[in-house]
């Protein structure tokens, strides 16, 4: 309403202004009439901008100490919040938008020379500081997100431990830290580090899943039994030849898939190390792990 009523102002104040240039009107009792109303309704328009203002100032500092007392985190679901260790919750940046509202009702009263109260003052002056924080927060969040993301179920089975511990480092930001904090900056610093841990321990569990899979495909696809190709106008092999030829292709193509096959358990011993740092190739944390590969394999 102010930002209304100022540019109401603003636009009759132009209108007198060459109204005001123009001697032979402003000479005559309707030119001085005319002047009359415009101080009359400019006196209206400043005590009505007065009023809204006396009003916005009793309850904006308290409006303001409010908001930045609020965690720096809230979860969400389909948009809506809910409680921090709601499942498939989503995590979201809880800078709330009536304080960037705040932000710019300060900065807009202070430009028209309002005396804006310290509290909101000082909040405008550090619009940068939370815009940084808001943007710093939202990439990380953004890096989390993704991680999480690129898991199949069954490494998010296998990391079930390493994810809670994960989302443990992003606890800070429900239950302690608010916009008043200064450690801001450093608990975003902690939580990337954490993530890139994480990510790097995906990445490589990924790459031997990689790995496994490519030996599953090539027990999948394998032609045992396939005839050796003959070229055109050749003479046929003798049977027994051909018996042998397919003998021998067979057991090459055994011999081969035998030894991609035994790359698989040293595979699952370094994905053993990543996760619960043993290496005896049958720990039972990776139990559903051991189980999906040996499916996939018995079903290739």
């Amino acid at each position: 309403p102010i930002h209304w009523s100022h540019s109401l102002f603003v636009r009759i104040r132009k209108t007198i202004a060459k109204f005001q240039q123009m001697d032979e009107l402003t000479s005559t009792e309707q030119g001085r009439d005319i002047s009359r109303k415009f101080v009359s309704i400019s006196k209206e328009i400043r005590h009505y901008e007065q009023r809204l203002f006396e009003q916005w100032k009793e309850t904006v500092n308290a409006k303001a100490m409010e908001m930045l007392k609020q965690r720096i985190f809230r979860a969400e679901i389909d948009g809506k919040e809910v409680p921090a260790d709601t499942p498939n919750a989503k995590i979201v940046v809880n800078f709330h938008t009536e304080l960037t509202v705040l932000i710019r009702e300060s900065k807009y009263l202070d430009r028209m020379g309002f005396a804006v109260p310290e509290t909101a003052l000082n909040v405008t002056l550090q619009e940068d500081k939370y815009h940084a924080y808001v943007e710093s927060l939202e990439a990380m969040l953004r890096a989390h997100d993704a991680v999480v993301a690129s898991l199949s179920p069954v490494e998010t089975e296998l990391l079930q431990t390493q994810i809670i511990e994960l989302r443990g480092a992003l606890d800070k930001g429900f239950k302690l830290l608010n916009w008043n904090s200064l450690s801001i900056p450093e608990f975003t610093d902690s939580c990337m580090k954490s993530i890139n841990k994480f990510n790097a321990v995906v990445k490589q569990i990924q790459k031997n899943a990689s790995i496994i899979k490519g030996v599953v495909d090539a027990i999948s696809s394998v032609e045992l039994l396939k005839p050796p190709s003959t070229p055109p106008g050749a003479e046929l092999p003798e049977l027994a030849e051909l018996f042998d030829d397919i003998d021998k292709n067979r057991q090459a193509q055994l011999d081969e898939l035998l030894r991609q096959y035994h790359q698989i358990g040293p595979l699952l011993i370094k994905v053993e190390e990543m996760v619960v740092n043993t290496n005896t190739g049958a720990s039972p944390v990776l139990r559903s792990y051991y189980a999906y590969w040996e499916r996939e394999i018995y079903a290739a």
